[in-house]
């Protein structure tokens, strides 16, 4: 199987392969050992104490012991390598990933991260005992075949026997467990629902009946279903190799000496190494259904990195500092088409956009829901890619080369901000903090304590503020915001425009503030109106921002 043969390369062959080949040949030993203890008391009267043999066997043992507590540590060592390594690769190319197709794989995302990799990196230990299993199945049939030709082939034909039957019956399992895994990533989907809409669930009982019994219900009905008729079909597969293998020992045991005039002796040998070889079968065939599964992760997992391999190719080295000291930004014929909409007629087009960023200047925008406000700060910023015009940085033009660089200068809060648990700044005044901290009234509730907040445990407006607070930390000279004002109450939203926007613009930060708080348009230097996705200037007023 090409994912056991991937699963292993990663995990180092040769060592996983020398280990399984020792764990092996010590097993076959102590069957060698124990047939041999078993000779000697059927053949001698009086079994005599050998020294030198039990101190072999000591040694032996020992040695089997160590050698698979070795296997045992390495194989989970191995695996949990391969685990954080592909959760790594996974997160590194999902970092680099277009918005875009990001938002589109975000609950596959999910299902990778948290179930594929899990089921591979179980599988990364299941190969390891998979292949010593075989190995040590395949010792097992070579030692039969030492003992009597005869009774080998008997073994062997009951063994394809066996074989052919799991194997149609598997056929039919993979069916179901291929099935069973797509319920996987519906129950993914529900789940972000609940939590994502939990707000509105917790206020429907409608929404709460639907999604939290009626939808979960059809789903885990269909997951047991599958799961159920794909590891029935596996148990039974399991009985009848049982059966097949106790029946041949029975009748080893009942015939080999009466039918074929083997001696006894021969004949427990050959019922113990069955024991073993039964044992090393039934492990392989418990396995298998575990390595589809992976298989199944395997793949689900190559096509989501294959997916994300094919964004847009990462920037050259950006320099945080490159275009810090812009004069303007300059949009011109920016454009933006949403085309996934075959339905021509409710295509949304964002632009034709002429902007001029000044530095250190306050930019409001207005506009209706769904007028193009937010798809146009996504264009700014580079998170959707413009199908017309351009954007250049005073007589820079942006491009994938250098787009890194260009988003290094916004500070971002947006109206679904996410508030991080740090500050990306490596080089903080604690004065500035606390200072920061004074001005938005969270001086009685936060601290700052080794290089972080003490608490995100606010209400939601003084989350926001901590937000905003985070991003002015990171010093960067621009600072977007969208609808930041909304979730303020009047006191503190008068605050914020008439003393805090003031405060921003006199340290020189530029800020672009998406807002339909008209009280407090006159304190903007420019204010522009977003309709169908035209920009359009309303009134540039600087002189009353200058004065305060």
């Amino acid at each position: 199987m090409f994912m056991i043969k991937t699963v292993i390369s990663k995990l180092n062959f040769t060592k996983v392969f020398l280990l399984s080949i020792t764990s092996s040949c010590l097993t076959l030993g102590f069957i060698g050992a124990v047939n041999f203890l078993i000779n000697k008391q059927v053949n001698e009267v009086n079994l005599s104490f050998d020294l030198n043999f039990y101190l072999v066997l000591v040694l032996f043992i020992c040695l089997y012991a160590l050698t698979r507590i070795y296997f045992s540590y390495s194989t989970i060592k191995l695996s949990q390598n391969l685990f954080w390594k592909l959760r790594t690769d996974v997160v590194g190319l999902m970092s680099g990933a277009n918005f875009k197709e990001f938002k589109k794989l975000s609950d596959q995302i999910k299902s990778c991260l948290t179930s594929d990799i899990s089921i591979l990196t179980q599988s990364a230990e299941h190969s390891i005992y998979f292949l010593t299993s075989l190995l040590t199945m395949f010792l097992c049939i070579g030692y039969l075949a030492h003992l009597n030709i005869l009774l080998f082939f008997i073994t062997l034909i009951v063994i394809v026997l066996g074989g052919l039957c799991y194997y149609v019956s598997f056929k039919r399992n993979q069916f179901f467990l291929k099935n069973a895994r797509a319920e996987e990533d519906k129950f993914v989907r529900l789940l972000t629902s609940i939590t994502d809409g939990f707000k509105e669930i917790s206020i429907d009982p409608n929404k709460k009946k639907n999604l939290g019994i009626i939808k979960l219900g059809e789903v885990s009905k269909q997951s047991i279903d599958l799961n159920t008729k794909a590891f029935t079909g596996i148990s039974l597969n399991q009985l009848i190799g049982q059966i097949l293998f106790f029946t041949l020992i029975l009748t080893v045991l009942r015939y080999s000496h009466s039918y074929f005039g083997l001696p006894v002796i021969t004949s427990i040998n050959f019922v113990f190494i069955l024991m073993f070889l039964r044992s090393a079968i039934e492990t392989t065939m418990v396995l298998l259904p575990s390595l589809y599964q992976a298989n199944i992760a395997y793949r689900r997992i190559i096509n989501l990195i294959n997916i994300l391999k094919k964004a847009p190719p990462e920037s050259q080295e950006y320099s945080q500092n490159a275009f810090n000291n812009f004069s303007k930004i300059i949009l011109h014929q920016l454009g933006h088409s949403y085309s996934e909409n075959t339905n021509k007629e409710h295509d949304f087009d964002l632009g034709p956009i002429d902007l001029e960023i000044s530095k250190g200047d306050i930019y409001f925008i207005f506009g209706s829901n769904g007028s193009g406000k937010t798809t146009l700060i996504l264009v700014l910023l580079g998170l959707l890619k413009p199908s017309a015009g351009s954007i250049m940085v005073d007589d820079k033009v942006i491009s994938k080369d250098n787009i890194e660089t260009f988003q290094m200068l916004f500070g971002v809060v947006f109206s679904d901000y996410f508030l991080f648990d740090q500050v990306f700044n490596l080089d903080i005044d604690d004065a500035t903090v606390n200072e920061y901290l004074k001005i938005f009234e969270l001086s009685l509730k936060v601290k700052w304590v080794n290089n972080s907040f003490t608490t995100r445990d606010l209400s939601m407006g003084q989350r926001k503020r901590l937000a905003l607070i985070s991003i002015l930390l990171e010093n960067k000279p621009i600072i977007v915001l969208d609808e930041w004002a909304a979730d303020q109450d009047p006191y503190f939203r008068k605050k914020f425009y008439e003393q805090i926007i003031p405060l921003l613009k006199r340290k020189g930060f530029t800020i672009i503030a998406i807002t339909h708080d008209d009280k407090y348009y006159h304190l903007t230097d420019y204010l522009y109106q977003m309709q169908e996705g035209n920009l359009t200037l309303i009134h540039r007023e600087k002189t009353n921002m200058l004065q305060l």
